[in-house]
């Protein structure tokens, strides 16, 4: 029960929409309600000062919703 609605929160948060790259700022925007320019902002920041740590936590990030999508 609980795993079913996080599957659907989870679903619901990643919309394909408003996605860009892989749609990882757009969903966790959507999950926190807040824009996603602004985290996008934010991440572009991030990989300017520090790009490895940023596209490694980018991609875990992008691992886990995927994850929960097809689970």
């Amino acid at each position: 029960m609980a795993g079913e609605r996080t599957a659907e929160y989870m679903d619901e948060a990643f919309s394909r929409h408003s996605a860009w790259i892989l749609g990882v700022c757009a969903g966790i925007a959507n999950r926190f309600g807040f824009n996603p320019a602004i985290l996008r902002v934010v991440t572009f920041c991030c990989l300017l000062f520090m790009p490895l740590k940023t596209i490694a936590v980018y991609l875990l990030v992008w691992v886990i919703f995927f994850r929960h999508r097809r689970g």
